[in-house]
């Protein structure tokens, strides 16, 4: 009787130690999930959600590690072209005087702040580089994008506006950006207004033309920076390359849905079509788009004062 007493005890004592062996395995593995400030996987308040998609863990995909300027108390809800959920958390600080967030380039911070979206390049969800459309010549719409961005952005500096660059290189590990994450940060800076820069592709060459983008109807105040831009340009390009159309309003284009700031997308021309494609890659026509760009944000902001 005594030595099957002392089984049992032993038999009670095992299992004692293999559960809080298992406590502790547990406790040591759920505080060691790799996350972004103080939460990845849950809300602002550090509690997972139980209603949303997690996001993706850390990892070479997000290189959330390089992002120092991302704080977990922005939270951003959005849905991919491919209909899959993904949660952004984070957010930019605006910089002081003098200072220049690690993402981008931000000049004179006391005017207004453009921000501007050299198109393309961002993680998509499968791959880093969303090259875009690649031209008649082989030139990819992400290396073009950016040499316009850097015309534009010079020249909105030359005319005393702030600047926010979405991305200012072609190195894509620097920028995991998908279009969530641009939208992110530009409304973190608190962009007075953004412009994203593209150009166009279609299957058949002979296709051409420019046209730009919106968002809301026309009473918006996108349409009225759409319009400011597309005259501007219409007026600039001098026929040079057609206008497509009128400012189109479209709600299906993820970046245009999340800003909070008056926006547009333009779509400078096409870059399948050679006509089209030789005119947008000389560089001497850098300078025309971004002063094209410009002139139609400076009409913006007048009109806005005339309403006020």
């Amino acid at each position: 009787m005594k030595k099957k007493c002392l089984q049992a005890a032993g038999v009670v004592l095992f299992l004692g130690f293999v559960l809080g062996l298992g406590w502790v395995i547990g406790k040591n593995t759920q505080s060691s999930i790799p996350v972004m400030g103080d939460s990845l996987q849950g809300n602002s308040s550090g509690q997972a959600s139980e209603e949303a998609e997690e996001p993706p863990a850390p990892s070479e995909n997000y290189y959330w590690d390089d992002l120092d300027v991302l704080e977990p108390e922005f939270e951003v809800n959005a849905e991919l072209d491919d209909h899959m959920s993904v949660r952004l958390l984070g957010a930019l600080e605006r910089p002081a005087d003098g200072e220049a967030p690690e993402l981008g380039a931000y000049y004179n911070v006391n005017s207004t702040l453009i921000g501007i979206d050299p198109g393309h390049l961002g993680y998509t969800g499968e791959k880093y580089k969303n090259v875009g459309a690649v031209s008649v010549f082989d030139t990819p719409e992400y290396e073009w994008s950016l040499q316009v961005g850097h015309a534009l952005q010079e020249e909105l500096n030359q005319r005393g506006y702030d600047v926010y660059m979405v991305r200012t290189t072609n190195v894509q590990k620097e920028y995991p950006y998908n279009n969530g994450h641009r939208a992110l940060a530009m409304n973190s800076m608190e962009c007075d207004l953004a412009v994203s820069i593209h150009w166009d592709s279609f299957s058949d060459g002979d296709v051409n033309g420019w046209h730009a983008i919106y968002k809301g109807d026309k009473e918006s105040d996108n349409y009225l920076l759409a319009k400011a831009v597309s005259d501007a340009y219409e007026e600039a390009l001098d026929g040079d390359i057609r206008k497509y159309s009128n400012p189109r309003s479209r709600d299906d284009l993820w970046l245009l849905n999340l800003l909070e700031m008056p926006s547009m997308l333009l779509e400078c021309g096409y870059s399948s079509n050679e006509k089209d494609a030789a005119w947008l890659e000389d560089e001497e026509n850098h300078s025309v788009i971004a002063k094209a760009i410009a002139d139609g944000i400076d009409h913006y902001f007048a009109m806005k004062e005339t309403e006020e």
